[in-house]
């Protein structure tokens, strides 16, 4: 079924920054969310800290091994654990695409849950 929920929390959260690499990262980010999600539902928050602006894109997996976290942002990922023809390339473009607007990205388990979190300097 390909029919998805997505929930929305969205705060002012102002960050400078290429337009088009950022929409393209946020574009990777919901559809591994999509991709591997073992619901229907998935959720999308924007706001700020107080160092960050982010935005953060949750579903309901699996928990993803810590160890492997570290892995999914390099070139090609994790060998073998792709259920598609992609490369792996997705998510250490969006590890690069964050760094260089000095922000970070985060994957945070929670029951059942995996939330990705993308961090930007604030204004």
């Amino acid at each position: 079924n390909s029919d998805y929920t997505f929930n929305t929390t969205l705060e002012d959260a102002l960050f400078y920054g290429e337009h088009d690499r950022i929409l393209k990262a946020l574009g990777e980010i919901v559809n591994n969310s999509v991709k591997f999600s073992k619901g229907q539902t998935i959720d999308a928050s924007t706001g700020v800290d107080e160092n960050y602006s982010w935005v953060c894109i949750t579903n309901t997996s699996d928990d993803i091994d810590e160890q492997k976290i570290k892995e999914l942002f390099k070139p090609f990922g994790l060998p073998g654990d792709h259920s598609d023809n992609n490369t792996g390339l997705g998510l250490a473009y969006v590890n690069a695409v964050t760094a260089l607007h000095n922000g970070k990205v985060e994957i945070k388990n929670n029951n059942g849950k995996t939330s990705v979190w993308l961090k930007f300097l604030k204004l």
